[in-house]
This record gives structure tokens, sequence and C-alpha cells, in this order.
């Protein structure tokens, strides 16, 4: 496959009618959206906690589309529909998936400054072990090899 890359004159800007910005953040969206869809477990997510999922999406070249978020909302119905290995559809409880596209420059809250506190680490390190190890003292190695884990670098941008 050939990669192009384009290099912009300095102070060129890139204009894009809306409707044609917006297609381009649907196929985003739709491509997001299908990733997460097609995990094991997805029909699964709301009860486990899971509603939120967020994405960036930038390109190599600085062109900032913003953030999706996709995200549960219990009132809405989603038009996803289960079935079972016979093929017949599934009960569906109330709810479904919503998405919003969030604007470039309120959501950068992943590096630094990081929004959880060196202290909030430790506790969340210590929740961790406490629910993973029910009944039993806590292992200061299991709570550093966690921190460690915690403080190694995350990338900003998952595409």
């Amino acid at each position: 496959m050939t990669q192009y890359k384009f290099d912009w004159p300095k102070g060129a800007e890139l204009k894009m009618k809306k409707e044609d910005l917006d297609e381009i953040k649907k196929t985003l969206e739709l491509q997001f959206k299908h990733i997460i869809y097609s995990q094991p477990g997805f029909k699964y997510f709301p009860a486990m906690g899971n509603t939120n999922f967020f994405q960036h999406f930038k390109t190599n070249d600085g062109i900032d589309f913003g953030v999706c978020h996709l995200y549960w909302d219990k009132n809405a119905d989603d038009g996803i529909d289960y079935v079972d290995e016979d093929g017949n559809l599934m009960d569906k409880s109330k709810g479904g998936w919503k998405v919003r596209w969030l604007p470039t420059g309120c959501y950068d809250v992943i590096g630094e400054p990081s929004p959880i506190s060196k202290e909030g680490w430790k506790k969340i390190a210590q929740a961790y072990v406490d629910k993973s190890l029910p009944g039993t003292v806590p292992d200061e190695k299991k709570i550093e090899q966690f921190e460690k884990e915690s403080e190694e670098e995350v990338p900003k941008f998952l595409n």
C-alpha cells in the first residue's frame, strides 16, 4: 500500500464544507462503533459499568476532527438487536448507545498534568488490590507493580 504525505505551505489552511466534514465524522464514527460493538461481551457492557468510550480523531498532518464519545443512555433506543444461537431475537433491556462529538480543545486530559494525583493513584492501586484479593492482606509488591504499570506512557491518540 502506498502512503502519501502532504506538506502544507506555511500559513495554508484547509477549508471544507460543513457537509463534507460531517460525512468524514460519520465515517469515523461508524468505524469506532464497529470496533466497540464487535468486542466480546458488548451486550453486557452497560451492566458492567462500561458506558463511556472516547476516541480522538486527528491526522498526522494536524487536522483535528474532535473526539467521538459513545455513551449509554438508559432512555435511548439504538436499534441494536441481539440474536441467540438459533437466530431468534433476544429480549433487550431498555436503553441504547448514542454518539456525540466533542469539539477540539475541551477534552485533552490525557498526559500532563494528570487529572489523577499521585495520592489518587495510590488509592486506586489499593482498591485494585483489595478487590482482586478479597480477605487477604494487601501485598505491597503488587501495589508497587500496579503503580509502575499505571505510570507507563499511554498513547494520546489511538488511531
